[in-house]
């Protein structure tokens, strides 16, 4: 016999199966009392979660009495749902509200007033951009392979250019701003390569102000043969702004007769003028400049060599900022014929270094302590040949009588900027405190003190048929523009806005320029009624940063 088990038993007639049955009896009740546990267990794991369900809704249901739209409901309806929707809060009054449409936002929206102008002449259906521009293109090519331009406009005017000139700038803006420094502006160049060897055309000119990064769709249609400009974000805040930079863009942009489009009222304003504004900057104090005009000066500069030998010398540079730059052991011309900083010239098309060696700035004939050599006027000079051999047409020029350095250009832009690295190059044109924009001026006038005289304006009007009124505008160069409506809105219709730094832009109307209290069914001319006073106090009044006054024994 084993331990675990009895053997030989097979024949033996007992039922063994009965027998382990009733000697296991024991152990399967205590096996059915933990499966009974078991399951009461989880039957109570499911009731209290369905106890804590019913506590969760409870209070969740409880959280919404606290609110006044719950506890104090109130309804809003709208008899136009599909223009207004309406709710209202447990303070709403019970009242009727009636929203009526004053404006209609639309927006900014230019496009051809006819056709567009093909300078060339050559297809008169071209879409290429160098045909709309010029009227004539000579290629050349060097050795290298680098392209060159002879390039003749509409008007006679000839050019010769690098492939890699910039041909196309314009600066483009969508939003306006009320501090000009946080205005964002986007740029679209081409250079004269891409016009005349990658052959952009009208399609990719509007695809180009597309992905500039302006809020801008551009498009042109090849069977209207029209170009337009779309802000695709309507309000009064967004605009299509665009400068030229240079006579090619003015051409171009000119040549597309691009207006205004009124598209609530479905009409066109007047062709747009992208004439490049002549450019001026001008310094009002230039630092330093109290001490001597000399750049040595001016910059805070000194500079002392050392002779150690026959045709031996050391340079030692020091800026006002007490840096100091140290060139040793080289010969007298090497050092004279080293540069000492240098600027670049941009009229917005092309560019040209301006640059200082220096035997330009400091006189090295003696050793010691060097000497000043190089003045405003030289600055001046040096400007002027540079933008001259890059066939720019740049003026520069010091005023000493006022202490006031320039930067004219009656075909463009006019820039002065340098490298970050350069620390002399920026230090000189931060001296000059150039402020580039329109500069303010006395002007003596003789033919009146009212606005409309002082701008050579001349102003009639007619009755129409209608009823309302069409007032013409002649200016002092013979353009006319028409404007027709109510005396009401003649009155308030916008002629130009006077745009004043970290001020609000002032807006000059029709009714400001001429007096239409008296136009009757007769028609005729109309007299003045802005005069240079009221200009002023209307300036004045835009708030405490600006203040203007008009001296009427100057004139």
């Amino acid at each position: 016999m084993g331990t675990n088990g009895i053997y030989g038993l097979s024949g033996s007639g007992l039922d063994v199966e009965s027998l382990v049955k009733m000697g296991m009896l024991n152990k399967q009740n205590q096996y059915d009392k933990m499966e009974q546990k078991e399951i009461y267990e989880t039957w109570q794991k499911e009731a209290y979660n369905g106890v804590y369900k019913d506590i969760g809704n409870y209070y969740n249901s409880l959280s919404t009495y606290k609110m006044q739209s719950n506890m104090n409901a109130m309804q809003a309806s709208s008899n136009n749902t599909s223009a207004v929707s309406a709710t209202a809060n447990g303070a709403a009054a019970a009242m009727n509200h009636t929203i009526s449409v004053s404006d209609v936002a639309s927006n900014a929206y230019l496009q051809s007033k006819e056709g567009v102008t093909r300078d060339g002449g050559t297809i008169a259906t071209s879409t290429y951009l160098r045909d709309v521009i010029f009227k004539k293109v000579e290629t050349g090519k060097d050795a290298q392979g680098n392209y060159s331009y002879d390039v003749t406009f509409a008007d006679g005017t000839k050019k010769s250019v690098n492939g890699s000139d910039i041909a196309i700038s314009l600066t483009i803006q969508d939003e306006k701003a009320g501090n000009p420094a946080n205005i964002t502006t986007y740029k679209l160049e081409y250079t004269y390569d891409q016009l005349m060897q990658d052959d952009k055309t009208l399609s990719d000119f509007a695809s180009a102000f597309s992905k500039s990064g302006a809020n801008i769709q551009g498009n042109y249609d090849t069977t209207n043969d029209s170009f337009s400009l779309y802000n695709k974000t309507s309000g009064s805040k967004n605009i299509i702004g665009i400068a030229v930079a240079n006579k090619e863009s003015a051409t171009l942009m000119n040549n597309l007769h691009l207006a205004q489009v009124d598209s609530v009222n479905n009409t066109m304003g007047e062709e747009i003028d992208f004439s490049a504004a002549p450019t001026t900057s001008e310094s009002k104090v230039i630092e330093n400049s109290a001490i001597s005009t000399s750049l040595k000066d001016v910059l805070g500069l000194k500079a002392d060599l050392v002779k150690n030998g026959e045709d031996d010398y050391t340079l030692t540079f020091t800026q006002a900022d007490g840096t100091k730059k140290t060139i040793a052991n080289k010969g007298l011309d090497e050092l004279k014929n080293t540069q000492a900083f240098s600027m670049n010239l941009s009229d917005g098309t092309n560019n040209t270094t301006v640059g200082f060696t220096y035997a330009d700035l400091f006189d090295m004939d003696s050793v010691g302590s060097l000497k000043a050599k190089a003045s405003l006027n030289t600055l001046a000079q040096k400007i002027n040949d540079a933008a001259a051999g890059a066939g720019m047409s740049i003026v520069a020029a010091y005023d000493e009588k006022n202490d006031s350095f320039s930067l004219n250009n009656t075909n463009g832009g006019a820039i002065l900027t340098a490298d970050s690295s350069d620390a002399v190059g920026t230090k000189m044109v931060s001296a000059l405190n150039l402020n580039t924009g329109t500069i303010v001026r006395e002007k003596t006038i003789s033919t009146g003190n009212s606005l409309k005289d002082v701008l050579g304006f001349s102003a009639a009007y007619a009755k129409n048929d209608d009823g309302s009124f069409t007032v013409t505008i002649q200016n002092s160069a013979g353009k006319e523009s028409a404007f027709k409506g109510t005396l009401a809105e003649l009155k308030d219709k916008n002629l130009f806005n006077l745009k004043i730094t970290d001020t609000d832009d002032i807006s000059i109307k029709l009714g400001d320029l001429v007096d239409l209290s008296g136009m009757t069914y007769a028609g005729g001319s109309l007299d003045a009624k802005m005069s240079l006073d009221d200009l002023a106090d209307k300036i004045t009044a835009i708030g405490d940063k600006v203040s203007a006054s008009y001296d009427s024994d100057a004139r």
